[in-house]
């Protein structure tokens, strides 16, 4: 796949995020709808489905990170720890800048920058702000500003992992890909609520690891 490829991916997988978002059973409570001509539950059992976008998401990251350390390799470069820092901040300085102009917005509102991390006093704050900050609350079961921002610690074990998974140019990668979908079911729990909500739509930053793994 090319850029051109990615991005249309990237965009069929927003769409179908607001779609999942946006038509939840219970998500539209309070707002006039009409569902002519399908029913209500036929629109819900559909945006559960629409949770697939995680998993383009998941995707679409794993190729991009897999050639970007190929590319990288290539070149002869030897500093494994660059290539995972200058992706790191490549990453997550746009994630910087709306965690913290959603911080300013939440907390002129309701408070909320205040009462999600300060709760317990300025130390672990400012603690948990910055874990926040960095992506990685989730990973560790942090508090933090918004759920969604799960992913980010995601995004993270791709990038520290990419390396280690694209060692002798994948020639373990079936033997990590059968370890991780144990790990997963150990991690994440084999239960199944519904349809849509198995341990490989979890929301936590191991969830879609098999997924990146499989791109390689």
């Amino acid at each position: 796949m090319d850029k051109r490829q990615t991005s249309q991916l990237k965009g069929i997988a927003i769409m179908l995020m607001l779609f999942h978002h946006c038509f939840l059973a219970g998500r539209f409570d309070n707002y006039i709808i009409v569902f002519s001509p399908f029913t209500e539950k036929f629109i819900t059992n559909i945006a559960g489905i629409c949770k697939i976008c995680v998993s383009i998401f998941a995707f679409v990251s794993g190729y991009g990170l897999f050639l970007s350390f190929r590319s990288y390799k290539s070149r002869g470069e030897a500093d494994i720890g660059k290539w995972i820092l200058v992706r790191y901040i490549n990453t997550f300085s746009r994630f910087w800048f709306v965690v913290i102009l959603v911080s300013i917005i939440s907390q002129i509102i309701d408070a909320r920058f205040i009462n999600t991390f300060f709760q317990k006093g300025v130390i672990r704050g400012i603690t948990f702000f910055l874990t926040d900050l960095l992506g990685l609350s989730s990973l560790f079961g942090s508090k933090t500003l918004l759920g969604t921002w799960w992913y980010m610690s995601a995004a993270f074990l791709f990038i520290i992992l990419t390396p280690a998974i694209s060692a002798k140019d994948g020639k373990y990668l079936d033997y990590i890909l059968v370890f991780t979908i144990v790990f997963i079911r150990v991690i994440c729990g084999g239960n199944v609520d519904e349809y849509y909500n198995t341990y490989l739509s979890g929301t936590t930053p191991y969830t879609f690891l098999g997924y990146h793994f499989d791109m390689f």
